[in-house]
């Protein structure tokens, strides 16, 4: 049960400290975001937990096949923010998202 808290902890505060970041420094913000923190902590996770290192490819294979429908997150949502306001966007790219993920 202590690795799941720690597994929690480790990743939430990568968030506030992006989110914080932000708030002075966009630029740093959407370097440290646009690195792929969060496949590098899940395979070290994995690795760590002992799982094959078979299905860990398995795993990053599916996840850069999955890259590609999030695209519209940042095509989109730049163009869009100032003519349909935060909130239609957002919906606009989610629903482009799941979209596109399911073709």
């Amino acid at each position: 049960m202590s690795l799941y808290i720690y597994k929690i902890l480790i990743t939430g505060a990568i968030v506030v400290l992006v989110t914080e970041i932000a708030k002075f420094n966009i630029k740093l913000a959407a370097i440290i975001t646009a690195m792929p923190i969060t496949t590098i902590l899940i395979i070290l996770w994995l690795y760590y937990e002992k799982m094959p290192n078979n299905d860990i490819a398995s795993y990053i294979k599916t996840t850069a096949i999955f890259i590609l429908p999030s695209l519209p997150i940042f095509i989109f949502f730049p163009l869009l923010i100032g003519k349909l306001g935060f909130f239609y966007t957002f919906f606009f790219i989610i629903t482009a998202t799941l979209f596109f993920s399911l073709l």
